[in-house]
């Protein structure tokens, strides 16, 4: 499993690695399972609320993330391709 760090500030200007798996082929792990992990491992400054917010953050990141590397195998299998 490959692992996506999203740096998270919660307020205090110390940023916190937010961790969310990929699988060898590319496929992300759920957003909804890496923002339930996060908030449990920040227990103290963080509940449950911030559940669909913090959801939310990982598929504004990770989206562009993965269609950058779509682009870049397609790219290179374009020019790996004989003719």
């Amino acid at each position: 499993m490959y692992e996506i760090l999203i740096e998270v500030d919660l307020g205090d200007g110390k940023p916190i690695d937010l961790g969310h798996g990929l699988d060898p082929s590319g496929a992300p792990e759920n957003e909804y399972i890496s923002s339930k992990r996060f908030i449990d491992e920040q227990y103290e400054l963080l509940n449950n609320n911030f559940l669909e917010e913090i959801a939310r953050k990982i598929r504004d990141r990770r989206d562009p993330l993965l269609q950058t590397v779509a682009n870049l195998r397609a790219a290179m299998a374009d020019t790996a391709a004989p003719g």
